[in-house]
């Protein structure tokens, strides 16, 4: 079944505490179980997304023997609220790791990834980026109103795959 779930989750890279290494399962593996670990204090943001107005796209780019991957999430938030357009100023160019959970079971991540495929090291040096968001009021009644969020993360492969749980910040 195709598809994503209706919630994703969002936290700044610098809230996150990579004082222990993130390592894939194998070299030329993309997943990996973590733990991912959050700074004392700080907190996921859970995202909701409108049923079937969520994508994750990983696609190729770039000329022969230079490809790599822009791997997008893009969601609907619908309605019209002052915390929606809070979130959106917090977060433009704020680098961040987004968790993304699929129909599958699976979680994806954005913001990490492994450049190596000899080495199971994953690098937090390219983070997923806000790169575009779109509101509208709609303009009939009958319209949605809401506000649709694209986030990019380019790295040499597809979104990682996490197996751990959800990250919870230290006490």
């Amino acid at each position: 079944m195709g598809g994503l779930l209706s919630k994703a989750y969002y936290v700044p890279q610098d809230h996150c505490d990579f004082t222990t290494p993130l390592v894939l399962s194998a070299a030329s593996k993309l997943d990996f179980e973590g733990p991912i670990l959050l700074k004392s204090g700080k907190v996921l943001i859970e995202i909701y997304a409108t049923p079937e107005k969520n994508k994750l796209d990983d696609n190729s780019v770039g000329e022969i023997d230079g490809k790599s991957k822009e791997n997008i999430y893009e969601f609907l938030f619908p309605g019209s609220r002052q915390d929606v357009d809070e979130f959106e100023a917090y977060a433009l160019n704020t680098p961040a790791l987004i968790l993304i959970p699929d129909t599958n079971g699976k979680m994806r991540v954005l913001g990490l990834m492994s450049l190596d495929s000899t080495t199971t090291a994953i690098t937090v040096d390219l983070a997923a980026n806000l790169v575009d968001s779109k509101g509208t009021s709609g303009g009939a009644r009958a319209d949605m109103r809401g506000k649709t969020f694209q986030f990019k993360h380019s790295a040499p492969h597809a979104p990682l795959y996490y197996t751990g749980p959800l990250p919870v910040a230290a006490p």
